[in-house]
């Protein structure tokens, strides 16, 4: 604000002098203004405006990403989680961007990618699998971190144009408080710092959308949900409002991480799939993840029935309702299963 100050002096002085020698002198007399200072005012009124740069979005969950953007332009790092009883509870699931999880031999595994959030360490970290081919080549150039494999499955993984370590003594290490072979873990940073510089991103898998895009969607309340793998642990979920999430239980306990906190994922697709017989091992089964089957979606507290479809092994699947509309998911984590016998939804 300019402030202007205007002075204004006046001195008035009036004499008067004696007229004769007999006459008493006649005092001068003085009147005087004094000095008065006044302010005046200009009144600039000055608008501030406020430009609110969006945040990026991490890819795999749709969360506002307020680290370096840098960050998002390198590759995800998937981990080959062990989920054998003896390997729980698991280190880092909790922090993955997303979780696959798929057959192996009498119990499942999980194959956790971590792009937006790197934590140190995951595991414990098991074999590669042939059912992971096209996983992995749906996720561009990532690193693969896992504990070994058979040849037929190492010349595979070499193929794919990733980056696939399994154990060494740099960014791999046993805890010898635990028991062989469950006790592998791995620091994805170290994995993903080794990447070539022209190592891609991974695209986006879903769409997430806001809580009014979700919440029109047409979806039925329910409020636990079972899927059921051959020769696995049974798993149910379960909404819990308090953590916006659904929690996990396997076999009827809870599936918690090792610092104690129960898997409770924003997301659960869960995409009925075949199984065939693996190439590399006849006793080992091969997920199908390319063609189409049912579908069902867990988000916001709501259950969505549909189909999944999937063209080629480049790309993410698509899910979409009943009606086919494309299904839109809460930003969050997404936790993907494929179960080869099915899903039990109760009636709502």
């Amino acid at each position: 604000m300019k402030k202007f100050i205007v002075l204004f002096s006046c001195l008035f002085v009036v004499s008067a002098c004696s007229g004769g020698g007999s006459d008493p002198e006649v005092a001068e007399a003085a009147t005087t203004s004094q000095a008065t200072t006044s302010t005046v005012a200009s009144t600039t009124s000055v608008i501030e405006t406020t430009t609110t740069i969006p945040l990026p979005l991490a890819p795999l969950t749709g969360l506002a990403f307020e680290g370096d953007e840098a960050a998002l332009s390198r590759p995800a790092v998937v981990v080959k989680v062990d989920n054998h009883p003896r390997a729980r509870p698991q280190t880092g699931l909790d922090r993955a961007d997303m979780v696959i999880e798929l057959r192996a031999e009498g119990v499942t595994r999980f194959m956790a990618v971590y792009h937006s959030d790197l934590p140190e360490p995951v595991g414990p970290v098991r074999s590669a699998r042939t059912s992971d081919f096209d996983i992995l080549t749906a996720l561009n150039s990532p690193a693969f971190a896992y504990s070994g494999a058979n040849a037929i499955v190492d010349r595979g993984l070499g193929g794919l144009g990733i980056y696939a370590r399994y154990e060494d003594r740099v960014d791999f290490y046993r805890d010898r408080n635990r028991n062989s072979p469950h006790n592998l873990y791995v620091n994805p940073q170290g994995l993903q710092d080794k990447l070539p510089s022209d190592a891609t991103p991974p695209a986006p898998w879903f769409t997430f959308g806001s809580p009014e895009e979700v919440a029109a969607q047409d979806r039925a309340i329910s409020g636990e949900v079972t899927v059921v793998f051959t020769g696995s642990p049974i798993v149910e979920y379960q909404w819990d409002r308090a953590v916006s999430g659904w929690i996990r239980d396997q076999d009827g306990q809870s599936h918690s991480t090792i610092s104690g906190d129960q898997l409770a994922p924003t997301n659960v697709v869960i995409m009925s799939a075949r199984y065939g017989v693996s190439r590399a091992d006849a006793a080992s089964p091969e997920l199908i993840s390319v063609g189409s089957g049912a579908l069902t979606v867990l988000t916001d507290g709501r259950v969505i029935e549909g189909t999944w479809s999937r063209i080629d092994n480049t790309r993410a699947p698509a899910i979409a309702d009943l009606q086919g509309n494309e299904i839109v998911l809460t930003p969050g984590q997404t936790w993907v299963m494929y179960p080869d016998r099915g899903v039990i939804v109760p009636e709502s």
